[in-house]
């Protein structure tokens, strides 16, 4: 007969009585013994020698667990609830039975089954508004709108904006377009150096940091997770995340208002546009033209991080 079966009859063959098997083929019911942990007569019944202590889920968590027969091991997989991660994921596997001497392999590590956290870290966000020339407003129909803002995201994208040698640093939101005649003096625009009125359609976006999962942390922690590697954890994450904004701003910043000289102690550094003096134009990448309508930039400003 087949492995962990016996012959029954000159013509059948059956398993082996529960917690026994077979090394090879069976022949017949006294072919059939206990398995690792439990003890009996051969061909049983077989009754456990040892037994696991029950394992408690982690926090906001649970376990599946399976029962090798064979062995008579138990396994477990931590299964963290919906919006939580486990620091040590992807497989975090839990394991008793003879082998660890009837305990779970947490316990041969010194410490508690790690709970399940939250998503650590969702990221930073930076809004950055973008302005252009237009002759006039009402040129705008949501469909050249639309086409406008497609043209945007690409020269964005096309200019490396939110990559770093090939790899994706952050995210870049849709896009919102305003237009209107406003005053503001927060901008020099070219070959005006007062106060004017300007119509200027504006196009705001969003630029957030990728999110950082529980898991990243496992990289600096370890196993010794603590509220303190937690914190310092997360701002390491923090520190990495303003610096990835900070670089694809820089990088919309060349497109729009390339800066021709270092600016004078005390510039305002909130509100970027062109210089006023030594003007430079704006990278030709940088202008949009849809059907009927060429968009000259005139200048850039970014928001404070959320």
């Amino acid at each position: 007969c087949p492995k962990n079966t016996y012959k029954a009859t000159s013509s059948t063959c059956i398993p082996c009585p529960v917690h026994s098997s077979t090394t090879s083929t069976g022949n017949s019911l006294k072919d059939c013994r206990c398995n690792a942990g439990y003890s009996g007569p051969t061909g049983g019944p077989c009754q456990g020698q040892n037994s696991c202590p029950t394992l408690d889920p982690p926090d906001n968590g649970g376990v599946v667990c399976v029962q090798e027969a064979s062995t008579n091991t138990a396994r477990c997989q931590v299964k963290c609830n919906p919006g939580f991660e486990h620091p040590l994921q992807p497989n975090v596997f839990e394991e008793c039975g003879p082998n660890t001497g009837w305990v779970w392999t947490t316990e041969l590590a010194d410490g508690p089954l790690l709970g399940c956290i939250g998503a650590l870290f969702e990221g930073e966000t930076l809004e950055v508004e973008v302005f252009y020339f237009i002759e006039n407003c009402i040129l705008l129909t949501t469909a050249l709108q639309e086409e406008i803002s497609s043209t945007f995201l690409a020269i964005l994208r096309n200019n490396g904006v939110c990559t770093s040698n090939g790899k994706e640093t952050c995210d870049i939101g849709s896009t919102s377009i305003t237009c209107g005649a406003e005053v503001d003096d927060d901008f020099e625009f070219p070959f005006r150096r007062k106060r004017s009125t300007q119509t200027r359609m504006t196009i705001k976006f969003a630029l957030k940091s990728l999110a950082a999962s529980a898991a990243n942390c496992s990289s600096i922690c370890g196993k010794d997770i603590t509220d303190e590697c937690l914190d310092e954890c997360e701002n390491t994450l923090r520190q990495e995340a303003n610096s990835s904004l900070q670089m694809a701003v820089n990088k919309v910043q060349s497109i729009y208002s390339p800066p021709t000289k270092t600016p004078a102690r005390g510039t305002r550094l909130k509100t970027l546009a062109f210089p006023r003096s030594g003007f430079t134009s704006p990278s030709p990448d940088a202008a949009i033209s849809v059907p009927g309508i060429l968009l000259k930039p005139s200048g850039i400003r970014k928001n404070g991080a959320s």
